[in-house]
């Protein structure tokens, strides 16, 4: 009778378990002016005109069946100017994007990150110029 309900208690532990839905979700998100081992270096939110280029690096966690891809779609302006497609190997994975950020191009900027099926699942802004 114990190893019935054992085995009953395993399988509905089991059953939730696999009944979970595991979500991508970002954990970080950083606009930086390097990555260096695969962390985030000089990060801020206001960029001289003149910083040539900035990376967007992302700690992406949640991930149930990797590999799986999810995207940064750069704005300048409130125009879309890049969509970065990147994979993502493992159930936490830190991954970065870049863009070379021309002098006349001053103003507001953001990226967004789209999961797999290409929802929004976090986002940052920052400016470049001002």
């Amino acid at each position: 009778m114990k190893h019935v309900l054992f085995l009953i208690s395993l399988f509905l532990c089991v059953t939730v378990f696999i009944g979970q839905s595991f979500a991508i979700e970002v954990g970080r998100i950083k606009i930086c002016k390097d990555v260096i081992d695969r962390e985030p270096v000089e990060s801020d939110s206001n960029f001289d005109a003149y910083v040539g280029k900035l990376f967007c690096f992302t700690k992406i966690i949640g991930v149930a069946a990797p590999p799986t891809q999810v995207f940064h779609v750069w704005f300048y302006e409130n125009a879309e100017v890049a969509r970065i497609p990147l994979d993502i190997g493992g159930v936490q994975w830190r991954t970065y994007s870049s863009k070379s950020i021309p002098p006349s191009m001053v103003g507001n900027w953001q990226v967004l990150v789209l999961g797999p099926d290409e929802n929004i699942i976090e986002s940052v802004e920052f400016i470049v110029g001002n």
